[in-house]
Formats: structure tokens, C-alpha cells, sequence
């Protein structure tokens, strides 16, 4: 069981009702259908700061006296550091503080030094380290933060490890593989929200990969290239199965998360206009359902029985 001691004084302040709600559903359908670079300008564009990320805040509310904040992202990494986001805090106990150096926060292959909470050695063959298991989803997700929000032409130092220059993929393959593993394993709980809600007091921005988890698939992970479906959306549709029946089903919906959205569909060579195919007009017997997004293509035998 997870215990929250560093942030009960900004819960209490902020009260549950304070709590993150999640995107709004106006802000997600500015995403939908969009995939890889334009899906990520979009959700920087949206989950930018409000306010200037100076890097002030109430130590009492965000650590106990034993803990300092930590650099995720340290200064030695930027040629011109351009933030002092609280999103790229992490509060640590202070003789971890003092070990870490810049080290990049990553998997370990193997454990050199360790404390309570928090783990050194090496990991992408350079000095690494992790915090504790119920820390790294947290961790994961502010990376990806600070990778989607500041993209940098020129990394520096360890950098390299885990970002990529330029404006896409801002994740190396590496660094992407590695913070998946524990944003999938580490889920958003009650600390991180309120943690969350901390921060948009003083910057007024969420952490976009908190409020919609499944982004990181649609730009890293195993929805990457396909275009972003609206959790409330994928909810109210049926995935593709091989067998429909004309009594008990009335539609067939072209709908399958390994398939983009848009996807050209053709069923025994005719063209399918819409989401759905009505099953009433299609007679039993084995059917070719086919679909085409750009350079992808697919297809399934489906069976209509009576």
C-alpha cells in the first residue's frame, strides 16, 4: 500500500473535490485522429503553462523536511535551460540528492549504492537511477512532460540517452521503451494527482500524460502512427471480431485499435461509407472485409450467420 506523507498538507489545502477531473472533452477532440508530430504540437499547444514556470512553491505543502527537490531534466543537459517547470521536480531524500548528480533516471542493469526509496548504477551504458517502484509511473510521466513541452535542437551530456534532438520523436528508442515499461506498470494514483493539482496552482497546466494516459501509446507506444481515438469514444465501440450474426447483431463496426482511424474499408470489394456496415444487408456466408491507411494495408475473413 502506497503512503502519501509529503503531500497531506496540499491535500488538505486543496480538498478532494480539487482533485484532477481529467481533460475536458472539448480539449480531447482537438486531438482526435491526429497521430505522431501534429498529435504532439497539438497537446503542447493545449497543456502549455499559464503562468510562468519560475519554480516557486511552498516546500511544506510539496516535501517533507527530509526530502529535496530533484532536476529530472538537470542543467547540464540544456545549452540554454528554458524552464523552471515544476513538472521537472521530484522530490527525493536529500542524501539521494547529493548522489545522483545528473544521472539519467532509467531502468538499472545493475545497483551500485542505494537508500530508501531510491536506487544508482548504471543503465544505456552511463551512471543511472530509479526511484522505488510505486515512483516510477510518477517519473515516467514527467519525462515525457519535459521531453514533449521543450524540445531541443542539441541535447547535452546524458541527454542523449533518453531524449532526441529536434522536434520528433523528442523520446530516443531507448528512453521511450524504458518509460513505457513504467508508466504501464505504475498507473496514476491519488499522489500523483495531487501533486498534479499542486503545480496548476502555480503554473496552471496539467501534465497532459496524468489527465490522458493513453497518449504515450498513440505517440511511443503501441498505438504510435495511429490516429488519437477519444477514451469516451473507443468505450462506445465494438472491435472487430470474425463472426456477426444477422439476428443478434445489427452492425458491424469498423473499429479495431491496430487499424487508424480513417482507414479506407471495402467489404467483398465495395466501398464502406461510414463507421459501420449495416448487417441486414449482407447475406450469410463468409465475407472479405479489407481496410487501407496510407502505405497500411489489412484484411479479415468475417462469417454472418443467420
Amino acid at each position: 500500500m502506497k503512503n502519501f506523507p509529503n503531500i497531506s498538507g496540499g491535500m488538505r489545502k486543496l480538498g478532494v473535490a480539487a482533485l484532477c477531473a481529467g481533460a475536458t472533452l472539448s480539449v480531447i477532440a482537438r486531438f482526435e485522429g491526429l497521430s505522431g508530430q501534429a498529435l504532439a504540437d497539438a497537446v503542447r499547444r493545449e497543456y502549455a503553462p499559464r503562468e510562468a514556470a519560475d519554480g516557486d512553491f511552498n516546500a511544506a505543502e510539496w516535501m517533507s523536511p527530509a526530502e529535496l527537490d530533484i532536476r529530472l531534466v538537470p542543467d547540464s543537459w540544456w545549452l540554454d535551460r528554458p524552464t523552471n517547470d515544476l513538472y521537472n521536480i521530484f522530490s527525493g531524500p536529500s542524501e539521494f540528492s547529493l548522489a545522483r548528480y545528473d544521472y539519467v533516471p532509467a531502468p538499472l542493469d545493475g545497483v551500485t549504492a542505494s537508500g530508501e526509496g531510491w536506487e544508482v548504477g548504471t543503465a544505456f551504458g552511463t551512471n543511472a537511477w530509479q526511484p522505488s517502484y510505486d515512483r516510477r509511473g510518477d517519473l515516467a510521466r514527467r519525462m515525457m512532460y519535459m521531453a514533449l513541452m521543450y524540445p531541443q535542437q542539441l541535447w547535452c551530456s546524458r541527454a542523449t540517452t533518453v531524449f532526441e534532438d529536434g522536434d520528433w520523436p523528442l523520446l530516443s528508442e531507448a528512453g521511450a521503451e524504458a518509460y513505457l515499461v513504467w508508466h504501464r506498470s505504475d498507473p496514476v494514483d491519488r499522489r500523483e494527482e495531487a501533486e498534479m493539482a499542486l503545480v496548476m496552482e502555480s503554473q496552471g497546466n496539467a501534465n497532459p500524460f496524468v489527465e490522458l494516459p493513453e497518449l504515450a501509446e498513440y505517440l511511443w507506444g503501441d498505438r504510435a502512427g495511429m490516429g488519437f481515438v477519444p477514451p469516451e469514444t473507443e468505450k462506445n465501440r465494438t472491435v472487430l471480431r470474425g463472426t456477426y450474426s444477422r439476428s443478434a447483431d445489427k452492425v458491424i463496426d469498423l473499429y479495431s485499435p491496430h487499424v487508424p482511424e480513417g482507414a479506407v474499408w471495402t467489404l467483398d470489394g465495395c466501398a464502406a461509407t461510414g463507421q459501420s456496415i449495416d448487417i441486414s444487408n449482407v447475406p450469410a456466408g463468409l465475407h472479405e472485409l479489407t481496410f487501407t491507411a496510407g502505405d497500411l494495408r489489412g484484411k479479415l475473413t468475417v462469417n454472418i450467420t443467420p
